[in-house]
């Protein structure tokens, strides 16, 4: 077949490709296919319908079945197991052909089936064994193409109905093979339940326990259930406590009453349940530790342990917030707690406050912590002073006096104020008063002078200050004084051959001022260094003081008077027709021709002036060019300048030749003057006015006088007198002045001169004057540290003297550079001229107070026989044995003043070596130096009572159960007597209370706790032992009763149900009989007793009588 095929699918495509014919296209030609019947046989299969087409022209070839047998495409034909069909089709076209063949094989895949197989499993319960008898029908397999199966083909399982299975699940597997070798199977589950639940013969007891240890639960082991089950495997247990389930028999028990549920289930799920009770008590105090943060807004920190506050501002007390107190607690419950005496944001007043925590559980538990503050003072006192003050000076003073008020108050109590400047009224004073006006007076120099004054309030230990300042300027508004102002008018002369006046002398003006500056008056000429024209000039004095006051009220005037006498020389050239010659001095000229006169004629004299003016020459008695007559003749040339000085030169001649005889005067001028002129300065003047005469003769004519001295009166005077007699009146300086008086006559040609001197002699004999001399108190204290005060300055005095001369008051003590002791020292200031005046008008007093507090440190070594140790800066010391006080000894405090003086120390409350109290103290000790200045320091002394109070319980108590009851009740004893050195309360606690209180059978320790206020503990117990003596309660004991033997037998075989038995303690009597059932009696009657025993060994027994007869007989029961 396969070689036929290819034989054509060669034809087909050689034709195809080589010979160009038709060629036929199968359009679904199948291949070969196995059909999987699952179903039953024989299996429908439809012959398919195959077509062709030629050429793929769509044209269809004609397709018919060739295969034997031959079948009609379309058509369903059955077919068997494992049948194979072969088909094969031709398709002709054109003379060609083309053949598709393939085969069909038909095979059984479907499995056997148990119709009757069970879906679901068989249940069958047992409630008392660990197996269960099972019951189920045998399963037929069926199969879709055989039907029934060959008993050989099954396959079953070893077990038959009925038969016994396990608890749990058992499965029987049925399996059927049919003849293709398909497989199908049945398992039919057999399932055993258990529907037995455990037996529990004994549950835990109801159990009270206290919380562990910091902890809010109680760890609680208990002994299991015993418990037993039909299955014969374990059973399980577990628990259900407050809503949680564990397996283990221990527990976290919260505090409070629990319930303990207990569940046992066997591996079935069938359980029981039972309970007991744990209750849960907290007898632990809750934990509190004391805030750590305190705040205010006036928080100070911490010293000696305590947290130190300030007051609020201007309040007495203080605003003080903590944050609560940090609590915890083993129950994690809310803890109270309770602050006394105060709570957070109080008002609280100044002091030294211990502030107890009480923290309070759910339970009533308690426990408390202290921490300690202080409220200070330290609000300084506000003053108000005024910023600036303005004054001017005192008349005539470097000084101003200004008076200010200045207010200060304070929130508690202002207690005095001080200042150091000394000069101010008051510079300190005691107040005592919250708040305090008052007015200062005092003296500042000119300028701007700042004063602190410091105010200080009561604070303890340490005074609080404030400072405020005035700002004093004073002002200088007094303009200074120009002294020794030379006269109004000075009248002088030119300088020789000069026009003018040189290097004029006066007496420069000086000047004082109120401020006590050196000042030196100003102008724009200079005495001895100057030149003045000729006439009337102003000298200007101004004098300003560094605060701008002017004083212009100094000028007087230079009068330069021009006295020099032009300068002339006479002619030298005399001309006339009639000039004969000179001899003697004369010119020798003959009278004109005819004439009894001569015409004479000269040159004009030579002239000069020293003031460079017009000089205007006359002569006299005749002019150049007059017709002269005989004689001898004096020509006169007068030159004349504008000051109306004057000179002459004369020439002679004679006329008519005549001898010439001369006369000449040279008689000097006869003066009389006083050698020494003595007087003293004129008061407050540098110079000294004095008076003399003077005389003078001459023999012809005195012409005229002149001084050297220029401040003479009549510095030169024309005289014109035989003798003349005048005084001089003039000022001079200081010391000795020789005045040179010459004295001209009128001898011709050439005057006569003569000098006489006066020595004038001045003497200063007034005293120098001592300005600004200090104010007579000063009053400084200490400089800081030392036992004097140290460069005290004050405004040093000045002086002035009327002699012009600069001086300085000379003293033992300099301003700014000086040491004085501690008191009264006299500055004495002193001053002298160069005349030896001398002036000590000058003194004050400086007095050196102490108000510096002495140093002081508080003891560092603090004994005691108890003494403990230290925390948060206390010393703490523990109470003598048996005692509620401490005796507690310091080292003194180490002192030292800058007085160097004695300093005493006072110690409060408490002095070293006394016995002081349980509590936190302060001890303040006080320095106080010779001038009452005092300091203090302070340390915190804590004396602790660590002494446990002395219990004593009573005896152990023995008792028994109420009746019906586990307990005891209401027993009595007396409570413990308790004592303490501390001598405050006791707080007694204790777990139970005589006379209110339950008490479990079994022994019970009761407690007692004795607390003192310090929280130390004493602790005694005692045992109460309740006893069960109370017998069980048998119930249901059998009735007496009459039987036969058994039937046939000279005997019976009885059982009875035993009694059962209840006990006030015990939840299981044990129960024993004298005969145990069953029993085989013989003829005879019996007393059958029953013993219930409990744990206690308390007995109770019940009896009944069985008499047994030989007979038949009726059965009788007495009751």
């Amino acid at each position: 077949m396969l070689q036929l095929t290819l034989a054509r699918l060669f034809i087909t495509f050689f034709g195809l490709f080589t010979l160009g014919n038709a060629q036929i296209t199968f359009d679904n030609c199948p291949g070969d296919e196995t059909i999987n019947n699952t179903g039953a046989f024989p299996y429908a299969y439809t012959i398919p319908v195959i077509t062709a087409t030629v050429n793929s022209s769509g044209i269809a070839a004609d397709v018919k079945v060739t295969s034997t047998p031959s079948y009609f495409p379309g058509i369903d034909i059955n077919f068997g197991v494992g049948y194979v069909l072969n088909l094969e089709y031709t398709a002709s076209a054109n003379n060609e052909t083309d053949v598709c063949e393939f085969s069909v094989t038909f095979l059984d895949t479907g499995d056997p089936y148990y119709p009757d197989c069970p879906t679901k499993p068989l249940v069958f319960n047992t409630n008392d064994s660990d197996m269960a008898e099972a019951t189920w029908n045998e399963t037929t397999p069926n199969d879709a193409s055989a039907g029934m199966i060959s008993e050989s083909m099954l396959t079953k399982p070893a077990e038959t109905s009925p038969a016994n299975f396990p608890i749990g699940e058992t499965n029987l597997t049925y399996t059927a093979t049919d003849g293709s070798g398909n497989t199908g199977t049945c398992i039919i589950t057999i399932r055993v339940i258990d529907i037995g639940d455990p037996i529990v013969t004994e549950y835990p007891n109801d159990t009270i326990i206290d919380t562990d240890s910091g902890q809010p639960t109680a760890l609680y082991n208990w002994t299991a259930p015993v418990a037993t089950d039909n299955s014969g495997t374990a059973v399980i247990v577990f628990y259900e406590i407050n809503g949680m389930t564990c397996s283990s028999p221990s527990y976290e028990f919260p505090i409070g009453s629990s319930v303990v549920t207990v569940n046992v289930s066997d591996q079935s799920g069938n359980s029981v349940s039972g309970m007991f009770n744990v209750t849960v008590e907290d007898n632990e105090p809750p934990m509190i530790d004391c805030p750590t943060n305190v705040t205010s807004n006036n928080y100070i920190g911490e010293v000696f342990g305590l947290i130190n506050v300030s007051t609020d501002i201007g309040s007495l007390n203080a605003t003080v917030t903590w944050d609560p107190p940090v609590t915890s607690d083993n129950s994690n419950g809310t803890v109270t707690v309770v602050s006394s005496p105060f709570e957070s944001g109080d008002m609280i007043p100044i002091g030294t406050h211990t502030i107890t925590f009480t923290a309070t559980d759910f339970s009533e538990n308690n426990d408390t912590c202290k921490f300690y503050f202080e409220v200070e003072d330290v609000e300084p006192p506000n003053a108000t002073c005024p910023s600036v003050v303005a004054g001017v000076t005192d008349p005539g003073s470097p000084n101003g006096t200004v008076s200010f008020n200045i207010t200060v108050v304070d929130n508690v109590l202002v207690s005095h104020f001080e200042t150091k400047y000394a000069l101010v009224y008051p510079s300190s004073k005691t107040i005592d008063m919250v708040s305090y006006d008052f007015e200062t007076t005092a003296v500042f120099p000119i300028g701007e002078t700042i004063i602190e004054y410091t105010f200080y309030d009561n604070a303890s230990p340490t005074a609080n200050q404030e400072s405020c300042y005035v700002t004093v300027v004073i002002k200088d508004d007094e303009e200074p004084y120009i002294i020794n102002c030379p006269v109004k008018i000075i009248i002088v002369n030119t300088t020789t051959g000069e026009a003018f006046a040189i290097n004029i002398t006066w007496f420069e003006p000086s000047a004082t001022d109120n401020s006590g500056e050196t000042l030196v008056p100003v102008s724009d000429y200079t005495s001895g260094d100057n030149m003045f024209a000729i006439g009337n000039t102003t000298v200007q004095y101004n004098v300003s003081d560094l605060a701008g006051n002017f004083n212009d009220s100094c000028s007087f005037v230079i009068t330069v008077g021009d006295n020099e006498s032009p300068m002339i020389d006479c002619p030298t050239n005399v001309t006339s027709n009639n000039y004969i010659g000179e001899g003697y001095g004369l010119v020798n000229i003959s009278t004109d021709e005819g004439s009894p006169n001569a015409t004479v004629t000269w040159d004009p004299p030579v002239t000069s002036d020293n003031s460079n003016g017009t000089v205007t020459v006359v002569s006299s008695p005749f002019e150049s060019g007059d017709m002269i007559p005989i004689g001898t003749h004096i020509i006169t040339f007068t030159a004349t300048d504008l000051s109306g000085n004057n000179d002459t030169c004369e020439f002679y001649f004679e006329v008519e030749e005549q001898l010439l005889k001369t006369y000449e005067d040279v008689e000097p001028p006869n003066a009389t003057c006083p050698s020494v002129v003595a007087s003293v300065t004129d008061p407050g003047n540098p110079n000294g006015t004095v008076s003399f005469n003077i005389t003078v003769v001459d023999n012809v004519l005195v012409s005229l006088y002149e001084a050297n001295y220029t401040l003479v009166c009549d510095y030169r005077c024309t005289i014109d007198m035989v003798s003349y007699d005048f005084e001089t009146t003039a000022v001079f300086s200081i010391g000795e002045t020789i005045v040179e008086y010459t004295f001209y006559d009128n001898g011709s040609p050439t005057a006569n001169k003569e000098s006489c001197y006066v020595t004038v002699v001045i003497k200063d004999d007034e005293e120098p004057y001592i300005i600004n001399c200090p104010v007579k108190i000063i009053i400084v204290n200490t400089t800081t540290g030392e036992a004097f005060a140290i460069n005290i300055t004050w405004f040093e005095p000045s002086a002035t003297d009327n002699s012009g001369e600069t001086l300085v008051p000379v003293s033992d003590y300099t301003s700014g550079d000086n040491m004085f002791a501690i008191g009264n020292t006299t500055v004495q200031y002193n001053v002298s001229d160069s005349a030896g005046n001398f002036n000590d008008s000058c003194s004050f007093v400086i007095t050196v107070g102490d108000n510096e507090s002495p140093m002081i440190d508080c003891p560092t070594n603090v004994t005691s026989n108890n003494y403990i140790g230290e925390g948060y800066g206390l010393v703490n010391i523990s109470t003598d044995e048996g005692s509620p006080n401490a005796t507690v000894t310091w080292d003194p405090p180490v002192t030292s003043d800058n007085s160097n003086g004695t300093v005493t120390v006072v110690s409060s409350p408490f002095e070293s070596g006394d016995m002081i109290p349980i509590g936190t103290h302060i001890i303040t000790f006080t320095s106080t130096d010779p001038y009452g200045n005092s300091d203090t320091c302070v340390f915190g002394l804590k004396v602790e009572d660590n002494e446990d109070p002395v219990l004593g319980c009573p005896p152990n108590i023995n008792t028994t159960t109420a009746d019906g009851s586990n307990q005891a009740f209401n027993v009595n004893w007396t409570d413990p007597t308790v004592i303490d050195n501390s001598g405050a309360n006791i707080t007694l606690t204790s777990n139970y209370s005589s006379g209110s209180n339950v008490f479990y059978d079994g022994s019970t320790d009761v407690i007692y706790d004795a607390v003192d206020s310090s929280g130390n503990v004493a602790t005694c117990k005692f045992t109460v032992t309740v006893t069960d003596i109370e017998p069980p309660l048998l119930i249901n004991c059998p009735n007496d009763i009459v039987l036969a033997t058994d039937l046939g037998l000279p005997t019976l075989n009885y059982s009875w149900i035993e009694p059962t038995a209840t006990d006030n303690v015990d939840t299981s009597p044990m129960i024993s009989s004298d005969i145990d059932a069953p029993y085989v009696f013989n003829i005879s009657v019996y007393v059958i007793t029953f013993t219930a025993t409990d744990d206690s060994g308390n007995e109770a027994m019940c009896n009944f009588t069985l008499e047994v007869k030989g007979d038949q007989i009726v059965v009788h029961e007495t009751k």
